[in-house]
This record gives structure tokens, C-alpha cells and sequence, in this order.
């Protein structure tokens, strides 16, 4: 049932996407080109958002796009939000990025910002130089008493 939920609220952040994209784009196409998902799928996650909230997002026409009073209001909610998700998402990837990854047999290996870029990649290689990687034996963990 946990997992369940898990995709559920994935869902909900990438419909609230979804939403965000058409109400600032006027379009479901334009929107659904954007996010590279086809035009359907666009459809479908926000009217799946107006029968869960309960509420019509959006009046729709031929030519035009746009929201309700209350599409609007969830809007103005959404925008700060899905930033906030981001920007937490972008944070953790640098943490990823500058963290040493261990090996199989316990060191971690990390590489010398000096040497990993493709241009100081091409010098040592030419020279000869060898590139410099430092290994360090992580400390193991204490035995669990289960």
C-alpha cells in the first residue's frame, strides 16, 4: 500500500507539472511539445487533477485556454511548489556529484579536479603523465546485533 501512495504522489507532482506548463503556455500541445509527453497524456493527468480536487481547472475552448478562479488559486500554489521540489532536487544531485563512490573491496576513489577535465585528460595523456587518483580504506562498520 506504501508503494501505492508513493506513486500516487509522484503522479500528482508530474500532473501538477503538466498543469503548470499549459497554463503558462495557453495550450495543451504547446505544453505537451514542451514536456515532450504526447497531447492525451497531458489531457488526461489534468482532468485526473480536476476529479481528485473536485473542481474544473480550466475552461476550455477550440482556440484558448484558461483557468477558472480556482485554477488560478491552484496555480499560485503549484508555481512555488514544484520550484521548491527542484531546487531540492538540484541540491541533493551536487551532493551526489563530490561524493567519493566506494568500491567493491572498501576504498573509495575520487579523482583529482585537475585532472578530469577532457582537455587535461588530452595533456597527460601526450605527456605520459599518469592521472593521480586517491584511494582511502573506509572505515568499517561495527557488526549488528540482530
Amino acid at each position: 500500500m506504501r508503494c501505492a501512495a508513493s506513486v500516487r504522489q509522484a503522479t500528482r507532482v508530474q500532473a501538477m507539472q503538466n498543469y503548470v506548463n499549459i497554463v503558462e503556455r495557453g495550450s495543451f500541445t504547446q505544453a505537451a511539445e514542451v514536456l515532450q509527453l504526447h497531447r492525451p497524456t497531458v489531457t488526461k493527468a489534468v482532468q485526473q487533477l480536476e476529479v481528485e480536487l473536485g473542481i474544473h481547472l480550466l475552461n476550455r475552448s477550440t482556440r484558448r485556454v484558461s483557468t477558472t478562479a480556482e485554477g488560478e488559486a491552484f496555480y499560485q500554489r503549484c508555481v512555488p511548489l514544484l520550484a521548491n521540489v527542484n531546487e531540492t532536487f538540484a541540491s541533493f544531485a551536487q551532493f551526489a556529484q563530490n561524493r567519493p563512490q566506494p568500491t567493491r573491496d572498501g576504498l573509495e576513489v575520487t579523482t583529482d579536479a585537475a585532472h578530469s577535465s577532457p582537455r587535461s585528460t588530452a595533456r597527460s595523456r601526450s605527456s605520459r603523465s599518469p592521472t593521480r587518483i586517491a584511494t582511502r580504506k573506509r572505515a568499517s562498520r561495527p557488526a549488528r546485533s540482530w
